[in-house]
């Protein structure tokens, strides 16, 4: 490391931590802490998960929202008469603890759902009294048909629209908008003469215009109505304009910051509650890429606009190159690599091509502090320390603190791990030793079961209007996004009446099956090649048999004994091997099964 800094200045190391731990001590933050104090480092920016998402809260709800903040909590699902659930299948993903099971709670008690989707999930079958098909990518084109509905009709909450909603009229465009760019000027075609009509979405979504215009006055006349949506529908091409047609309508329709409607947003509304992160500084130089551009990233550098050379990887609490786009270019690239190493739990994709291989601790074997995921519950959790560490296995801030000395850098951590778990809880946990000792320490309520309040600090007045100034609109996003799918949906039920509304026995899309070659070798897709797995049977992984412990007390292995993952090889360019810190000879390759990551989601 001192060596690559002094040839090639800080910005030739990539830091490739990421989010493989979401608890406040052990995260990702030893790896920045550490690498900031180092001098900086190039870093990747934008959230795997939900970018589009991000984008889209601060072009509407203002740069200072929260995203992972700016939803509804699930406690609150059985205060609405209607949930709408678009591209979101808790049932198959979870999105925070006990969703599911507030949803049921929440049906049980007469809430309506209805589930938007281009297949039937779990989350429809369980929950859903109707199950509306979409064509994949189009999702926009609906929601834009139905503020369509609800504009034309004069079924908005004007007196909400008045006071909170910025742009949705001509009367409440923001300053130096130009006349005709209102958003329901943009729905109504006075500003391009195309009407965004249920017709119009019906080309687009496969969806019939009955369906949409029912749905729009169903979710205009059933207040308090929530619009949950998931990340999928944004992950696509302009998938922001999936996220802010959705914000619209819940603004248009009174239902943001009340309790039983809901923002729009897919994340919950509780938030940390006072808990904080190791703090990890600032990056000391502007070196920041987007993640997805990983792979051009280590291929091009600086011929290619990058800040950098990148020379040096360190990767911690993370699996980028199982999760970025362009697999085989990300690998390919490595031979321009100088060092690269890995901590983690397992072999990962990522960490076989390390030259060096941390093993780090897993949460059994620390202690930790954890809040729910997704506002999905007002407490906090402290994760009590199970086992010791096993083998030679770490815990991150402390492989960090080994290496912060060596390196000249002072005062990295000068706190136990209890110490530093106190001080972050400080704000929110009035009785330290109670809370270790019950595991579990309640939260104050948040402000906005719904999502930001109207009036909330955090966010501006919503902007809905029609993207003045973006070099595409919610129009071109919507044509842009849709796919030569040919749906064949039932036709809607005439009647309106929930209570004598049946679901849509939607067809499913039917489309041959794709026929997938055979891909590229290991030898020909890239210059390293992947280690293959042992033979073994269905698959499996033999287990490592336990080492014994030395008579000194640290852990050996005995003849017989495999090697620890850290000391397992990978192959590389050449007859170069990956380095064992423990100075043991190397043991069997791991085999498929060994390939998983840390159990986190993509972020």
């Amino acid at each position: 490391m001192l060596r690559i800094r002094d040839a090639y200045g800080n910005a030739a190391i990539l830091d490739a931590s990421r989010s493989g731990n979401l608890s406040m001590l052990h995260n990702r933050a030893a790896a920045q802490r550490f690498l900031y104090m180092f001098g900086g480092c190039t870093e990747l920016w934008s959230n795997m998960s939900a970018e589009a998402e991000i984008f889209a809260v601060h072009m509407t709800y203002g740069a200072k929202a929260e995203y992972k903040s700016a939803g509804r909590e699930p406690t609150d699902y059985p205060n609405s008469k209607l949930i709408v659930m678009w591209g979101w299948s808790p049932a198959d993903g979870t999105f925070g603890t006990n969703t599911l099971q507030y949803l049921k709670r929440a049906k049980k008690q007469g809430v309506r759902i209805v589930c938007v989707d281009p297949r039937q999930t779990r989350s429809s079958r369980d929950l859903a009294d109707e199950h509306v098909f979409i064509r994949p990518s189009t999702d926009a084109a609906a929601l834009i048909a139905m503020a369509y509905v609800i504009a034309s009709e004069g079924r908005q909450d004007q007196a909400y629209c008045d006071r909170y909603v910025l742009g949705f009229d001509e009367d409440h465009l923001p300053p130096g908008a130009p006349a005709g760019s209102s958003y329901r000027s943009y729905l109504l075609g006075l500003a391009d003469g195309v009407r965004k009509t249920p017709e119009w979405a019906a080309e687009i979504t496969g969806i019939p215009a009955e369906t949409i215009r029912r749905l729009a006055v169903e979710f205009a006349t059933s207040k308090p109505a929530a619009l949950q949506c998931g990340y999928a529908p944004g992950r696509t091409a302009y998938g922001e304009q999936f996220h802010r047609a959705a914000y619209a309508l819940a603004a248009i329709t009174g239902n943001v910051g009340i309790a039983g409607g809901n923002s729009g947003t897919s994340n919950g509304a509780t938030g940390r509650s006072g808990i904080k992160s190791l703090p990890a500084g600032a990056n000391p130089i502007a070196a920041r890429v987007s993640s997805p551009l990983l792979a051009d990233l280590l291929t091009r550098g600086k011929a290619g606009g990058y800040p950098a050379d990148i020379k040096m990887v360190y990767s911690a609490a993370g699996d980028l190159f199982n999760q970025c786009p362009n697999a085989n270019k990300t690998v390919a690239a490595l031979d321009g690599i100088e060092f690269f190493v890995a901590q983690d739990h397992f072999l990962t994709p990522t960490a076989r091509y390390a030259d060096i291989v941390l093993p780090a601790t897993t949460f059994w074997e620390r202690n930790d502090v954890h809040t729910p995921w997704a506002g999905a519950g007002h407490y906090a959790i402290f994760m009590k320390q199970a086992i010791a560490p096993m083998y030679e296995c770490r815990n991150d801030i402390d492989i960090f603190a080994d290496l912060a000395r060596r390196v000249g850098i002072q005062a990295y951590n000068d706190k136990t791990e209890i110490e530093w778990l106190r001080e972050l809880t400080r704000d929110a946990v009035d009785d330290f030793e109670t809370f270790m000792d019950k595991g579990l320490a309640p939260a104050p309520r948040a402000r906005g079961r719904g999502g930001l309040r109207p009036g909330d600090p955090r966010a501006r007045p919503l902007q809905v209007h029609d993207a003045v100034g973006q070099d595409r609109g919610l129009l071109d996003g919507a044509r842009r996004q849709s796919r030569p799918l040919r749906p064949r949906p039932h036709p809607a039920h005439p009647d309106v009446d929930p209570a004598r509304r049946r679901p849509i026995r939607g067809t499913r899309f039917s489309s041959a099956p794709r026929s997938r070659g055979p891909g590229p070798t290991p030898s020909t897709a890239t210059r390293r090649s992947w280690p293959g797995p042992t033979a073994t049977t269905s698959g499996s992984t033999p287990r490592t048999p336990p080492r014994e412990a030395s008579p000194t007390g640290s852990a050996s292995a005995s003849s017989t004994t495999a090697a620890p993952p850290c000391c397992r090889p990978r192959s590389r360019t050449g007859s170069r091997r990956a380095s064992c810190p423990s100075g043991r000879g190397r043991g069997s390759r791991p085999t498929s099964g060994a390939t998983t990551g840390r159990a986190a989601p993509m972020s």
